[in-house]
């Protein structure tokens, strides 16, 4: 997948062009993604618009799902040929004519433009899916509205996903998400309280500005190095120890070894308890050894 750069164009190239914000690329998302991907047999190309992640912000928002270089490797997997991701504050100002005509045509190239049935442009968000449509009939482009997706019954969202994380319905976020939610990050030094107490652990930091999940003990499930791992994390800020700022460790079963400094994904597979603050570091080791047995019965 080839980044668009700010001075960058596809005139010349004639795409299908994705448009959204697309934080955690859910399955309403992915299903804008194939309706632009079934245009390759008109021979186009696939063009992802979507601002810098973290860059629109709204009042009481409780973070991202994904930062801006997940979103990415996501479309990447996908199989997108271009993307196109902006700072916000850039196009804000743009009319949506203006948005229309510089961005969509002359320098992503579409031919054919995909989007959800909310999907809004413009200068504050003036001009929604309807005048998108007057201006590709204008224009002979086609326009492709997705209908959203539904998920038990009900509309999947952005907004949604996160109050399931928050709610620590891991379950049904990785259901919406289409892929379990979790954390590809590089292993910190922590306390080594864990490999003291005979159950090494690998500490990661949580992506700043990322919607929090709910605090607690999960099931997990560790890739390294091609291989996957049972592990049991702890998502929190280990009030046992004392220590305030949230992080992701991780006991792996079956894999002992130093991994610091290694880029490891770790996905959240099934909330098993709260965060507990013990009276001693005996009652939490007694604590982590049942979780790790627990975890062993679980099924993935």
């Amino acid at each position: 997948m080839t980044d668009i750069s700010e001075s960058g164009s596809l005139k010349g190239t004639k795409t299908a062009v994705l448009l959204g914000i697309f934080d955690g690329v859910h399955i309403g998302h992915r299903e804008v993604y194939k309706a632009a991907e079934g245009e390759r047999k008109s021979g186009l190309k696939t063009a992802v618009f979507t601002f810098l992640s973290g860059s629109v912000t709204t009042k009481g928002s409780i973070g991202l799902i994904y930062p801006e270089k997940t979103k990415r490797e996501i479309f990447d997997s996908l199989g997108a040929d271009f993307y196109y991701s902006p700072e916000f504050y850039k196009l804000k100002d743009l009319s949506a004519e203006e948005f229309f005509n510089n961005v969509i045509i002359n320098k992503l190239g579409a031919k054919v433009i995909c989007c959800g049935e909310d999907f809004r442009f413009g200068k504050n968000a003036s001009a929604g899916v309807s005048e998108l449509r007057k201006m590709c009939d204008s224009s002979g482009i086609r326009l492709k509205v997705v209908p959203p997706v539904l998920y038990k019954g009900q509309a999947v969202s952005s907004t949604r996903i996160k109050n399931a994380l928050i709610s620590g319905d891991i379950e049904s976020a990785n259901d919406m998400l289409s892929r379990a939610f979790g954390y590809s990050e590089r292993v910190i030094h922590g306390r080594e309280l864990g490999r003291k107490l005979d159950f090494p652990t690998i500490n990661q930091q949580i992506p700043s500005g990322t919607v929090l999940p709910r605090f607690g003990v999960y099931l997990s499930e560790v890739s390294y190095k091609g291989k996957k791992y049972r592990g049991v994390s702890n998502v929190g800020v280990k009030p046992t120890v004392g220590k305030n700022d949230p992080i992701i460790e991780t006991h792996i079963l079956g894999l002992n070894e130093s991994l610091y400094g290694n880029k490891v994904r770790v996905e959240l597979k099934k909330f098993m308890r709260e965060e507990i603050r013990f009276d001693t570091v005996t009652e939490l080791k007694l604590q982590v050894l049942k979780d790790i047995e627990n975890a062993g019965k679980e099924v993935m």
